[in-house]
């Protein structure tokens, strides 16, 4: 073992699995909330540069995580015989891997209808992934200590950037927002079938052992295990299951933007 893997052994040392709303989940929802309602009432009036330096900070944050993870997640920590596999159900192309794409480009886009739209997307498709796997973890928390701090970190981030973006455009909140999030919604989800079909094609056909690659779960080799989503995938056509999951986050977004107007219309902003 290298001084370099010595020093990934190190920062992926192993610990206790934590549980679902215990001591560790209460404190990141709390922090969560509390980095949430200050950036909301200290900047939700603040100028568009001063957003993007915001999000900017958010981004290069969840992109040294991310770097973490997948450095984590391809060093194998055998005491004998470390190596290198990388696991490629790891891929960051996940819902909740979005904000490391549409991130940047609100940051470095000029003011646009395209940049709106990846504004509209953060704020609403992405932002419930964020909320998901704050409300159920247990898909995410493991043994690795580096692993839940990055995965409570990342989901974090999510949740501030899309609610910050939700109270900053305030009053674009209508149906031409929606659109404009559903069409990157719509652009990402064509692009995680295309990537599913395209690995596993490569994989089967250069006798390669096909690895489980499912981006946004949606692959019909692998299944999908999102809950109540896994019943209809099992049960129902496929292309069915697709209609299903397209129309289920888009209305929920559409719920999203619902609730935020009548929170913001009951504190009067």
């Amino acid at each position: 073992m290298n001084s370099f893997e010595s020093f990934i052994y190190i920062i992926t040392s192993k610990g206790n699995v934590p549980k679902a709303y215990g001591l560790y989940h209460l404190i990141c929802i709390a922090l969560a909330v509390i980095i949430c309602v200050l950036l909301c009432k200290f900047y939700k009036n603040t100028t568009d540069k001063n957003v993007r330096k915001i999000l900017f900070i958010c981004w290069i944050i969840m992109l040294i995580f991310e770097v973490y993870k997948q450095i984590a997640f391809t060093f194998q920590r055998n005491e004998n015989d470390p190596y290198w596999d990388y696991q490629w159900y790891m891929f960051p192309y996940q819902l909740c891997s979005t904000p490391l794409y549409t991130l940047p480009l609100i940051v470095f886009l000029k003011d646009s209808r395209v940049r709106d739209a990846f504004i509209a997307f953060t704020s609403t498709f992405a932002l419930f992934g964020g909320f998901v796997v704050f409300i159920y973890p247990n898909d995410v928390f493991s043994t690795s200590i580096g692993i839940n701090i990055q995965t409570m970190v990342h989901h974090g981030i999510q949740i501030i950037s899309g609610v910050f973006l939700l109270v900053y455009n305030r009053k674009k909140l209508n149906m031409s927002f929606l659109t404009k999030g559903t069409y990157v919604f719509v652009f990402a989800f064509i692009l995680a079938i295309v990537l599913n079909e395209s690995v596993y094609f490569i994989f089967k056909n250069n006798n390669i052992t096909p690895e489980v690659f499912n981006m946004f779960y949606i692959s019909r080799h692998y299944g999908c295990h999102l809950p109540i989503l896994n019943t209809i995938y099992l049960n129902t056509p496929y292309v069915f299951f697709l209609l299903v999951y397209l129309f289920g986050f888009t209305l929920i977004s559409s719920i999203i933007i619902l609730i935020t107007r009548l929170v913001l219309k009951l504190t009067k902003e």
